[in-house]
Order: C-alpha cells, then structure tokens, then sequence
C-alpha cells in the first residue's frame, strides 16, 4: 500500500542510526508499512534531533528525499505522491 506524504507526516518519525554524517530515521505506517529517509547533519545547524518526533517536523528531509528518489519503503526505493 502507498502513501502520499501527507499521510506519512501524521504519524511519528523514529530514530534509526548515524552514519557518515547522516542521521536516519523511519516512519511506521498503522498497517506495518516502514518508511525510511537520511538527513544530512549539515542541515541542522543548530537544531537538535529527537530520537522520536512528529513526523510533520522532519517534512522537508521527508520530501527531499521523495524528489530525489532515496525514501525506502520497508526497506526498498518507492515513488509516492507529495499531496
């Protein structure tokens, strides 16, 4: 099943790793779907990542990632809609 990212921004983003300077981070969808995007540490400046949040917080990497096509969904590239 997919979801739009509208969908996905409702639910909470989790922590997952960091690796290479790059924090990862999912989304569990109610029916099990897990989302997967990375946000690059040079973005935060001086924000502070929670190892949970809402989701809606981290929108900009979410999409980021849907446009340049590195979002996994359970683990494997998906194309969503951004409505």
């Amino acid at each position: 099943m997919k979801y739009t990212l509208t969908e996905i921004v409702k639910q909470k983003a989790e922590f997952e790793s960091l690796r290479c300077n790059t924090a990862y981070y999912k989304v569990a969808m109610p029916d099990g779907t897990v989302y997967s995007f990375n946000i690059a540490l040079s973005d935060i400046g001086q924000g502070t990542l929670l190892a949970k949040d809402k989701a809606i917080y981290f929108m900009r990497w979410i999409r980021k990632c849907i446009d340049s096509n590195e979002l996994l969904e359970d683990g494997k590239l998906c194309n969503i809609q951004q409505s």
